[in-house]
């Protein structure tokens, strides 16, 4: 890896953030659409630039998990406010007015827990395997103030150009402009407020941490339960799903830091646990055999599998990753 020119790091997680996020992730986008180069691309610019820019403000010491949380926040108010428009839509999927938490013309329910999936599956986990993926660059910035500026100037363009659009709410052009501008000023406040937010870090300790096997059947927990809060709570509980949400975004970064701010975290927990949180869905992809969902699963087990296979021969005590290495 030591050879590997300083761009690849950066395409190889713009990919692996848009293949996360909309495939292995959540079944979002049909394998198929991926054979397109353009699609391929086009979802590159939309998730790359955000996970690129967060690893960066992390492995430059610019936020701590505070700052993670805000960043997530915002990419959730670009992604899902600004280009997908499902913070206002009043048909989303089969849910109901009442479970979307609909009040002036936002579904409230609906913000809260896609909130939880862009911070942890679309941003930290491609984060995650990147530098799993480059372990001799884990700890180092991967881009120069050029790199810093286009990636900024690419989700600039991206959120202008989607908050002009009315393609998705074409029955109310003028007031889908009005609410993605909106969205995208509370985006940009956000990362406002990400940059100015304690940059807090678990301590360092020598706390014996979870064996792989536990840490894969944490991550799947994790993910059941992200599930159950998204697709059931809702219909059962709307009233609920506020409050819970928040909890359990609160509980689950004081998990992670419980169970990786110890000297004794390797890259193998970090694999184990990242796996576990993507078993579910790519579970639940073989099922979506028209759209060649299940091509992708196995491609991305494949990747994991060699990513376990170079973690397993690296000698234990330097595939430690140091400090400034995200969890």
């Amino acid at each position: 890896m030591r050879g590997v020119r300083g761009w690849v790091p950066v395409v190889t997680l713009a990919f692996l953030a848009a293949v996360v996020a909309e495939l292995v992730g959540s079944n979002n986008t049909p394998t198929i659409a991926f054979f397109n180069p353009l699609v391929a691309l086009l979802l590159m610019a939309l998730y790359g630039p955000a996970a690129l820019l967060l690893r960066e403000a992390w492995v430059r010491d610019r936020i701590g998990w505070p700052g993670v949380l805000a960043v997530g926040a915002a990419y959730c108010a670009l992604n899902e406010g600004v280009v997908a428009a499902t913070w206002f839509r009043d048909d989303f999927g089969t849910f109901s007015t009442e479970a979307l938490g609909r009040a002036g013309g936002v579904n409230w329910n609906l913000i809260v827990t896609l909130t939880v999936f862009h911070t942890f599956v679309s941003l930290v986990v491609p984060v995650v395997l990147a530098g799993l993926t480059f372990p001799d660059r884990a700890t180092r910035p991967w881009l120069q103030r050029r790199g810093v500026l286009v990636c900024a100037g690419l989700i600039a363009f991206v959120g202008i150009t989607s908050a002009l659009s009315d393609q998705n709410l074409d029955e109310a052009p003028e007031v889908a402009e009005r609410e993605r501008l909106v969205a995208l000023a509370v985006a940009l406040a956000l990362v406002g407020l990400a940059a100015v937010l304690p940059r807090w870090r678990p301590p360092v300790t020598d706390r014996a941490v979870w064996a792989p096997a536990r840490l894969l059947a944490l991550g799947i927990a994790w993910s059941v339960a992200y599930f159950l809060l998204f697709f059931v709570l809702p219909r059962a509980l709307p009233a609920a799903v506020i409050p819970v949400t928040v909890a359990f975004e609160v509980a689950t970064v004081a998990l992670v830091v419980r169970v990786v701010g110890s000297r004794r975290w390797t890259p193998r927990h970090s694999l184990a646990l990242v796996t576990g949180v993507l078993v579910p869905s790519m579970l639940g992809s073989l099922v979506r055999i028209a759209t060649l969902q299940p091509l992708s699963t196995v491609a991305f087990l494949v990747y994991l599998r060699w990513l376990r296979g170079r973690i397993a021969v690296t000698p234990e005590g330097s595939s430690r990753p140091p400090r400034t290495t995200p969890p």
